[in-house]
This record gives C-alpha cells, structure tokens and sequence, in this order.
C-alpha cells in the first residue's frame, strides 16, 4: 500500500502519537526519519514535518526536510486532511493531536510542519505548534505560495 500520509521526524514513535494519537502507524502512513528518506520522497507525497526540538538545536534531518520542501513538490496537509485525521482517531479511539481548529492559527492555508515545545526547554514557533512555510497546495499544479 502507497503511503497517503508521510511524516518526517526524529522521534517517530513520539511523532505518531502527536499526529495520529495512536502508538503504532496504520498502513497508509509511511515514517521517514533518515536523510535519504527525505531526498526519497516522491514528488506530490502529502508531508507533514514534526519536531520536538527548540528552532536552536535543529537536527540535520530537519534541515533537509525543510530544503526539499522548498523545492515545491511536496503537499502539506489541508483542512480538509486535518478533518479527516480527527475522524480516523475518533474511529479508532484516539485524539488525533492535530485537526482543523488550527484553521485560525494558519488562516485557512496548509500544514506542512509543527513544532511542538518539551520539556527540555525552547519556545514553540507559535503558540499553537504550528510553523506555517511554503508548500505546494493540491489544487496550485507546480505553483508554490507561502503560507503567512
């Protein structure tokens, strides 16, 4: 089965219970957590980054996700994928930890990346998790816009 969902992160079992509120990933979600992975990611995958860290200790996974994204070929996730995350954890007894509430936070636009503060010190890039960066939206082709 083709991953619909691919999250990029350092800390995958962590990861998974932040996007999906489950422990282990279904089927359809695909974990990428090495450099090649991320280089890997075919054009059109729908992404979402998720990362623990303050914005100070970025790893270089991090940074080579953020590289690729800026290339303009992945998709991050719509409010209408926010929705449907939210519906699959109630289905499955969990609460998805992201869903289209954050609608206000990113005015309307897509997600392609969250922070989320620990612990072990450093701010969120806002107070919601969210990091709102440039990503190609379904329905713009090959156009790229800037999430603000």
């Amino acid at each position: 089965m083709q991953a619909r969902l691919t999250i990029v992160t350092n800390h995958p079992a962590r990861a998974v219970l932040a996007v999906l509120g489950v422990e282990a990933a279904p089927a359809w979600v695909a974990v990428v957590t090495t450099l090649a992975g991320v280089r890997d990611l075919a054009p059109g995958a729908k992404v979402i980054g998720q990362w623990f860290e303050p914005r100070k200790h970025r790893s270089s996974l991090e940074w080579a996700f953020q590289t690729r994204r800026l290339q303009g070929d992945l998709v991050g996730l719509s409010l209408e994928d926010c929705d449907r995350l939210v519906q699959w954890a109630e289905r499955h007894g969990a609460r998805a930890g992201i869903d289209s509430s954050l609608a206000a936070a990113t005015g309307g636009m897509v997600v392609s990346e969250r922070r989320i503060n620990t612990a072990g010190g450093g701010k969120p890039d806002r107070a919601s998790g969210i990091v709102a960066r440039p990503v190609r939206s379904e329905a713009a082709g090959d156009s790229a816009r800037t999430n603000q």
